[in-house]
């Protein structure tokens, strides 16, 4: 059963409306180099209120989409974070028993930082 969280809700609300301002502005944003950044935060802040809500089927996808943006070069560079959507898409894994979440884990600790305590 799904546990009342009404801080994630309002977490849900906002990242989903930001990742579709960060398509009307791509143009923008992408002038700035902040695109990729901006739409991996999102992507991966809206997998976390997922997961705080323990709806993990509807969390991994967009941390999903978070990790395929660090697969691409011009996004990888530019992103300062990269362990945190691998950390929170094991959770996600693990939520639904999917032993997958062991890969997700490995890519966590191989790509984080201790200084970052979200990592």
């Amino acid at each position: 059963m799904r546990k009342d969280k009404p801080e994630a809700d309002s977490a849900v609300f906002l990242f989903s409306r930001g990742l579709k301002f960060t398509e009307i502005y791509q143009d923008g944003l992408k002038e700035d180099n902040s695109f990729f950044v901006t739409q991996y935060s999102l992507f991966k802040n809206l997998g976390w209120a997922r997961l705080v809500q323990e709806r993990y089927e509807d969390g991994e996808k967009p941390l999903r989409a978070a990790v395929g943006l660090l697969k691409r070069p011009e996004a990888a560079d530019q992103i300062p974070n990269p362990a945190s959507a691998h950390c929170l898409l094991a959770q996600v894994l693990e939520g639904q028993d999917d032993e997958s979440a062991v890969e997700s884990w490995q890519q966590c600790y191989e790509l984080g930082n201790s200084a970052n305590p979200d990592e």
